[in-house]
């Protein structure tokens, strides 16, 4: 398609099918590249994006198992475009991976340095976080070349300015100094935990834009370079091609060609122009000094002098100096401040210290941004009464009618339903779900004659999935922090609810919260914490956790929770490998321990009141003598334990069965610090 304007809003709609089988292809990621306009695919394919702002734009088309695709819009004036795509099933290689501590520790190096070069060095570097860094793959070549890939997209939590990226990344090669990436991101808001921090979020914003590449296009389109703080000079290199020299002061009347005909600009470079910023100092840090992007594609042995100039030791004394190439004479500028073929600009000096975690996307403007803070109504936040003040607030929750010390509710990294339920799940039979091995633990419930296996590994991912059992709403839940999962019925206090993960923790447990009432619920606890349902217990369940093939053994006929959950998520890979095999907390708790290490997995029970807790290798050990009995709180209990699946019935001697919890050492004292041990 040619690469024609876009005016006005409209919006995209099609179907996603294989190209070899014609089916469907469910949950894949569609978006316009730099924006915030993005949606998946549904069962049958379908995808629609709406409201996508004037100009050229880029469409990204990715699901794990299919080459990606990308299409360039080229409509005039429509309302609504039809776009059907064939995507070409990725040829999948089951690759030997080796489990040495060498491995282990070479990847750790690899992922430093990719973060370093991928995210950058600056402050706001300092505070984005790679959510999802098992789909990032390397290769080191013979010359010392890092090189890396995903065929995922590459998450990135970016807490100084307060975006969720995910990134499409095509190409990346760290070599010495030199690093050359491309790709094409797309940017969820977070939700702030307070005015505070939005007001902070904002602050970076405009740190971000003002000296930026977008921030020089667009004061250059629109004629207003002085103004906005740019002076710009003819540079060349000199005749020993070892460092630059000014040629002469540049004009915006020089660079820039605006066509009568059409009304397009375009920028127009015979050799390279020196882009100095003054109104912003340059930030000193070692990627400003050492790292340029896309140096390695001129070959000149002065670009190391151009990365460097302006960045030197007193560089905070001095103004924010980059250069710019393009490889042709003229190129297409939108008035919105982008290149309309970025692929023939090359960057250096200070703009290449600013990478993925100065990204922007397209939709922010500061202007806009600067009117929103005065009228908080335009940007649909209602001014804050004296009583909403006095009231805590955590990632967007209001938390009232508290139950739990305020200060151990701690933020877990994503923002509200960035760890997505599964609110539709789709299920197999247990011959169906070939995707599982013997070996792969499963969350098992038995409830109204109904048998269900939720693999870990998906579980690991979504943490919550709002199901249904014989028409008794049930929600099952998984905290892979703690190792504990809890089904329970999904009416409480006589009200129907659906569950979501609120990305906080208390004592490093998951917090739900209910979508009818927003009050936050300790999967642990069994009940509401904070908000109007504060107090409400939840009904457990009982649940089994166990391998697949003793599940299966036991319930020949269980449905199994497929991966087809709506996401484009790689459910091959384990989320929390490293974690499990590693004793340490990701976050404190109220109450620790030392009698058993951390995560050793034990059963707890209750009975009237007071807890108990039995570790499975006390268990095994117990029942190669023979039958299991303890006495606990008054009752004489018999223990069936299951040393192959690691499940156990407790009974006492009246055949009461008392239910039991699996989960680790820590979660289970942190809740239960007086508890018993056997």
């Amino acid at each position: 398609m040619g690469p024609q304007l876009i005016l006005g809003q409209m919006s995209v709609q099609g179907i996603l099918t294989d190209a070899v089988s014609g089916q469907p292809v469910a949950a894949a990621t569609v978006f316009v590249a730099g924006t915030q306009t993005g949606t998946l695919t549904d069962e049958a394919g379908k995808y629609l994006l709406e409201d996508i702002r004037s100009g050229r734009v880029e469409l990204i088309f990715s699901h794990i198992k299919y080459e990606k695709q990308r299409i360039d819009l080229g409509l005039v004036d429509r309302g609504r475009y039809d776009l059907d795509i064939q995507l070409q099933p990725r040829e999948l290689s089951l690759e030997t991976v080796e489990i040495t501590a060498e491995v282990d520790k070479r990847r750790k190096r690899y992922l430093r340095q990719f973060s370093r070069a991928f995210l950058g060095e600056s402050k706001l570097a300092a505070q984005c976080e790679l959510v999802n860094p098992g789909v990032v793959h390397f290769r080191q070549l013979d010359d010392q070349t890092l090189t890396a890939w995903a065929h995922d997209l590459i998450q990135i939590e970016n807490r100084a300015t307060g975006y969720l990226l995910y990134f499409s990344l095509d190409t990346f090669a760290l070599k010495g100094e030199q690093v050359t990436y491309a790709g094409k991101p797309f940017f969820r808001p977070l939700q702030p935990e307070s005015s505070r921090e939005e007001k902070r979020w904002q602050r970076h914003r405009r740190q971000a834009y003002y000296g930026s590449t977008r921030h020089f296009y667009r004061s250059l389109a629109k004629g207003v370079l002085q103004e906005e703080g740019f002076d710009i000079n003819i540079a060349r290199l000199s005749a020993d091609r070892r460092s630059f020299e000014i040629v002469k002061p540049a004009r915006e009347e020089d660079v820039v060609v605006r066509a009568r005909g059409n009304g397009m600009t375009y920028l127009v470079l015979r050799d390279f122009l020196q882009v100095i910023y003054h109104k912003e100092t340059a930030e000193a840090t070692s990627a400003s000094r050492e790292i340029g992007s896309m140096a390695n594609q001129l070959g000149q042995p002065a670009e190391r002098e151009m990365m460097q100039q302006g960045n030197g030791d007193n560089a905070r004394l001095q103004p924010q100096i980059s250069y710019l190439y393009t490889r042709t004479r003229q190129t297409p500028l939108d008035p919105d401040g982008y290149l309309l073929a970025p692929r023939q600009a090359i960057e250096y000096g200070y703009w290449t210290s600013e990478r993925i975690a100065e990204l922007l996307p397209r939709e922010y403007l500061p202007e806009e941004e600067d009117e929103a803070e005065e009228t908080p109504e335009a940007s649909g936040l209602l001014p804050m009464t004296a009583e909403d003040q006095t009231i805590p607030q955590r990632n967007g929750f209001q938390l009232t009618n508290l139950r739990i010390p305020l200060e151990e509710i701690r933020h877990g990294g994503p923002p509200k339903d960035g760890i997505p339920a599964i609110d539709r799940p789709h299920f197999l039979s247990a011959g169906e779900a070939t995707f599982l091995s013997g070996e792969d633990e499963v969350l098992g419930v038995v409830y109204n004659g109904v048998a269900k296996a939720y693999p870990i590994r998906i579980m690991d991912r979504h943490e919550i999935v709002n199901d249904d059992f014989g028409g008794r709403g049930v929600v099952v839940t998984y905290c892979p922090l703690c190792g504990s999962g809890i089904a329970f019925l999904a009416e409480a206090g006589g009200q129907s609810r659906t569950f979501g993960v609120s990305g906080l923790l208390y004592n490093s447990d998951v917090l739900l919260y209910d979508r009818q009432t927003h009050s936050l619920w300790s999967q642990i606890m069994g009940q509401a914490v904070a908000g109007p349902a504060s107090g409400i217990e939840l009904h457990a369940l009982p649940t089994t956790f166990t391998k697949w093939k003793n599940w299966r053994k036991q319930h020949p006929n269980s449905l199994v929770l497929s991966t087809r959950t709506g996401y484009s998520i790689n459910y091959e890979s384990v989320a929390y490998a490293r974690y499990k095999m590693d004793d340490k907390l990701m976050f404190p708790v109220a109450h620790l321990s030392q009698k058993l290490p951390n995560k050793t997995e034990v059963l707890g029970i209750e009975i009237a009141g007071k807890y108990k807790a039995y570790p499975l290798s006390k268990l095994r050990k117990a029942a190669r003598k023979g039958p299991i009995t303890d006495e606990f709180a008054g009752k004489q209990l018999r223990i069936d334990f299951e040393p192959e699946s690691g499940t156990a019935v407790f009974t006492d001697e009246s055949g009461k069965t008392i239910p039991s919890l699996r989960m680790y050492w820590f979660a289970w004292y942190a809740f239960h610090p007086g508890t018993e041990l056997f």
